[in-house]
């Protein structure tokens, strides 16, 4: 399922591709909407082979997660319909877009990603407890925690530019 994930992933950079105003995308399928019925034709087919009882494939609960999200749902949706915590859905969409599987801006808006930042700043802080106290119900621990991820991966790609 890993390598069905990477595939989507890079399908989903492939189609994001642009040039200027130039959007080489214009006129073809939405290959979100192509992998939702993908999905939903595996789901009526039978599995030839069910997995060990017991055994769940590590990072199936993310990947429901996201497609549920991706598929239009609100994070309390998610939550309600998977028995899950508010705070364990908000975990997994920040595990997705660590991993690249989904955008940070389809999660969290530019002006909380402006709030957050100028808190870590401000702070100089690389715990988000304290950045969470700043914050308060402005922020979710997820949201911090996604900035501080982001910001990161800003500071290495600067390393490795200079």
């Amino acid at each position: 399922m890993a390598i069905e994930s990477d595939c989507w992933n890079k399908l989903r950079q492939v189609w994001e591709v642009s040039y200027g105003d130039v959007v080489f995308t214009s006129g073809l399928k939405d290959y979100l909407q192509l992998r939702h019925t993908d999905t939903a034709t595996a789901a009526a087919t039978p599995a030839v082979k069910a997995p060990a009882k017991g055994k769940v494939e590590k990072g199936s609960s993310r990947r429901g997660t996201l497609e549920l999200y991706l598929g239009g749902k609100t994070i309390q949706d998610i939550a309600k319909e998977r028995q899950l915590a508010i705070g364990t859905v908000e975990s997994h969409l920040a595990q997705c877009i660590e991993a690249g599987e989904m955008d940070m801006s389809r999660f969290i808006s530019d002006a909380k990603v402006k709030l957050i930042t100028d808190h870590i700043r401000a702070l100089g802080a690389t715990a988000a407890g304290p950045i969470k106290e700043r914050v308060g119900d402005a922020a979710s621990f997820a949201e911090i925690r996604i900035v501080q991820w982001y910001l990161k991966k800003q500071q290495e790609a600067q390393i490795m530019n200079d």
